[in-house]
């Protein structure tokens, strides 16, 4: 099944596109898109966008990311990670000058549903300042090293170094229940020994935490998954509405209700996508492939 926008509102559209007369070549060909980054996330944006739309990045490191919030605390993040990932975006274009802005914003936290296990979501964002536009895509993945430890005389700290990665990952030292100051980037393990027994002599008994830099540049796991957003994000921007030509075609929502193998109830699984532009109304409605049907344990009625 599909549903499209009607064909006067298509044709209408289609006319005042500013891709109306598209030759065959990407309207961004020729642009150099600008990435804010001050944890070099260049080395996961630009190897899809050179794959898919053989454009080169340039980084714009004059924004202060750490200013619209921080992993560990000191300053909180405002808004959603949507809203911060489109904001960056729009300052590296609006600061650099150039038509596209690239901007990406990462969360952590345990599964919803897998127990003691956590989560890493990434969005990502590319602005358009002719267009004014934002186009987004996310990536959530159990791939993740999230983690912390208190130590106390019970505590494996080398068990912990290990699981974590330490030291192609870094870490972050601090005092449980203080928000600031934390030691971070820590890659050597003398400094590491270093930065626990400072600690400890104004501790207080209150606990040491170690807890993994969640930071794009010492986080080769977490880099990874940007690098999986990123690649999602160029190859939309690749995909030209149908209608009027615009980059960025792709879901814009879901819809849920695939029936349950065994009682034929709708449940919560996908059952189809919405695909849209972000210029013109064309949406098509395209159901999921068959595939396996729905297990009852993911049924309301057969499960409740």
């Amino acid at each position: 099944m599909t549903q499209n926008v009607s064909k006067h509102a298509e044709c209408r559209a289609l006319r005042s596109s500013p891709f109306a007369n598209y030759s065959g070549i990407h309207p961004y060909s020729g642009c150099i898109p600008a990435l804010a980054t001050m944890h070099k996330k260049e080395r996961a944006f630009a190897p899809p966008f050179r794959r898919w739309l053989s454009l080169p990045l340039i980084t714009c490191d004059a924004i202060d990311t750490d200013a619209l919030g921080t992993f560990t605390g000191e300053i909180a993040r405002q808004g959603s990670m949507k809203d911060v990932a489109g904001h960056k975006a729009r300052l590296a274009s609006g600061i650099t000058g150039r038509r596209l802005g690239l901007g990406s914003e990462g969360s952590f936290g345990p599964h919803p549903y897998i127990p003691f296990a956590a989560v890493d979501q990434e969005m990502v964002a590319l602005y358009d300042r002719e267009l004014g536009i934002t186009i987004y895509e996310s990536v959530v993945s159990l791939r993740t090293n999230f983690l912390h430890l208190d130590i106390d005389k019970s505590s494996d700290l080398d068990a912990f170094l290990r699981c974590i990665g330490f030291p192609q990952h870094g870490i972050v030292i601090g005092i449980a229940d203080e928000p600031a100051p934390w030691t971070k980037g820590v890659q050597k393990r003398h400094e590491l020994d270093s930065a626990i027994s400072e600690l400890a002599k104004r501790a207080d008994g209150r606990a040491i935490r170690i807890t993994t830099d969640m930071r794009a540049h010492v986080n080769p796991t977490r880099m990874r998954v940007i690098r999986a957003a990123a690649a999602r994000l160029a190859r939309r921007v690749k995909s030209l509405c149908p209608s009027c030509g615009a980059p960025g075609f792709g879901i814009v929502d879901v819809q849920r209700g695939a029936p349950c193998s065994d009682c034929g109830e709708p449940t919560e699984r996908i059952a189809a996508t919405l695909l849209g532009c972000a210029c013109c109304p064309r949406r098509e409605l395209q159901p999921v492939r068959k595939s396996e049907p729905v297990d009852p344990k993911y049924c309301l009625v057969c499960n409740p």
